[in-house]
């Protein structure tokens, strides 16, 4: 188990290493989901970015620089994992150069003694 009693260090996620987990398991704090309208073709998801801001970072997510970064063209969606077990309020920015650009303010991930308590937060393009 990583993380248990062990001394502060920053693992290669950056997540501080005394945080208790008690699995194995790696949960994402938030799931963050981009709908893209009429179900546009994959070329669509080109130029689209994610900006996450928590407590002690702040991560950014494009959809060429990033393995978790998921884009499904028969449904239109881009879907990214961000905040792995990291707890806090954050806002989170979505934009596209063909799209207005949107955020959502002040969402809040809790923990429950274990791990996060993942939220999923969606944005309709």
């Amino acid at each position: 188990l990583f993380g248990c009693g062990q001394p502060k260090e920053r693992d290669v996620w950056g997540i501080d290493m005394d945080r208790r987990l008690c699995t194995m398991e790696l949960r994402a704090g938030l799931g963050i989901e981009v709908n893209f309208p009429n179900n546009n073709t994959p070329a669509t998801a080109a130029g689209l970015v994610i900006t996450v801001e928590g407590p002690e970072r702040t991560d950014t997510f494009t959809s060429t620089n990033v393995l978790n970064f998921y884009y499904d063209p028969t449904y239109g969606k881009a879907s990214v994992g961000a905040a792995m077990e990291e707890t806090g309020t954050f806002t989170i920015t979505v934009s596209h150069p063909n799209f207005p650009t949107q955020t959502i303010p002040n969402i809040t991930v809790e923990s429950d003694g274990c791990h996060v308590i993942s939220r999923t937060v969606s944005f309709d393009l």
